[in-house]
C-alpha cells in the first residue's frame, strides 16, 4: 500500500510547531504554578503540625522510655527474665529543606552578528571543546561533536557545523545559511526540552501527592472547612495517653 501522507512545506511545519510549542508552554506554566502552591501549602502545614504536635509527642516518647526503664529494673530486681525496650521516637519529615522546582529550561542564546564559515567553524570549536566537560560522558559526546565539527570543516561541510552549533543551544536565526530549516530544527528541539520538564514537573506532583503528610494535610483541611478541629483532637489524645502513661509510671516507680 502506497503511503500517501505528505509532509508539510517547511514554512507551514513551522508554524504548526510553533504553535504546539506555545500550548506546551502554557499547560506548563500551569504545572509549575501548581507544584509552586503545593509546596508552599504543604510546608506551612508542616510548620503548623509541628508547632501543635511535636512538643506532645516529645514528651509522650520520653515517658514511653522512662516507663520501658522502669519495668527492666522492675523485673531485674524480682529476678525475671525481660526483653529489648520497645523502640521510641517521633519524626516529622524533613520538609524544611525541600529543593525549590527547578527553573525552566532557558532558551538558546543567540549569537550575536553573523558568522562566515572560518568563524563559524571558530565558535563551534569553542562551544562543543571536550575541556568543557563536566563529567567523562559529556566528555565522550563533545569528542564525537567535535570530530564532526573537524571534518565537516575540512570538507567545507557548513550544514553540519551549523547543526551542531544549534543543537547546543545556538540561535539557529544567528547561526544558518537557512534560517528556516534551522528554526525549524530549534523549535524542534525547544519542544522536547519542554516535554522533559513537564515530565519532571508532573512526576514531582505527583510524589508530592502521594506523601503521606500531604494526605494528612487535605484531611484536616476538609475537616477544618465543615468547622471541625482535627488537630486539636489529635493533641487531646496525646494528653490523655501522656496522662496515663504518667500514671503507669507512677505505679511502676511505687512497687
Amino acid at each position: 500500500m502506497l503511503n500517501t501522507t505528505k509532509s508539510l512545506p517547511p514554512a507551514m511545519e513551522l508554524g504548526r510547531r510553533q504553535g504546539a510549542m506555545a500550548a506546551l508552554q502554557l499547560q506548563l506554566q500551569g504545572l509549575e504554578a501548581e507544584l509552586t502552591v503545593l509546596l508552599k501549602g504543604l510546608k506551612r502545614f508542616i510548620v503548623r503540625y509541628a508547632q501543635e504536635l511535636t512538643p506532645l509527642y516529645t514528651e509522650l516518647d520520653a515517658l514511653e522510655l522512662q516507663l520501658s526503664e522502669a519495668l527492666q529494673r522492675l523485673l531485674r530486681a524480682e529476678g525475671e527474665g525481660f526483653g529489648p525496650a520497645p523502640e521510641t521516637g517521633f519524626g516529622l519529615p524533613d520538609f524544611g529543606n525541600l529543593p525549590p522546582p527547578e527553573p525552566e529550561p532557558k532558551p538558546p542564546v543567540a549569537l550575536a552578528g553573523p558568522q562566515d564559515f572560518k568563524q563559524l567553524y571558530r565558535r563551534a570549536a569553542m562551544r562543543l571543546h571536550p575541556d568543557r566537560a563536566r563529567s567523562e560522558v559529556e566528555r565522550n559526546i563533545l569528542n564525537h561533536a567535535m570530530s564532526q565539527v573537524n571534518l565537516a570543516y575540512a570538507q567545507g561541510d557548513r550544514y553540519t557545523i551549523e547543526r551542531l552549533l544549534v543543537q547546543s543551544g545556538e540561535d539557529p536565526q544567528q547561526v544558518s545559511s537557512d534560517p528556516l530549516s534551522a528554526k525549524l530544527l530549534w523549535v524542534q528541539q525547544r519542544e522536547q526540552q519542554l516535554q522533559q520538564r513537564e515530565r519532571y514537573v508532573q512526576s514531582r506532583l505527583n510524589e508530592l501527592r502521594a506523601n503521606p503528610m500531604h494526605k494528612l494535610w487535605r484531611v484536616v483541611s476538609d475537616a477544618e472547612a465543615l468547622g471541625l478541629d482535627p488537630l486539636g483532637v489529635m493533641a487531646e489524645r496525646l494528653r490523655g495517653q501522656i496522662a496515663e502513661r504518667r500514671r503507669e509510671l507512677h505505679a511502676v516507680t511505687q512497687r
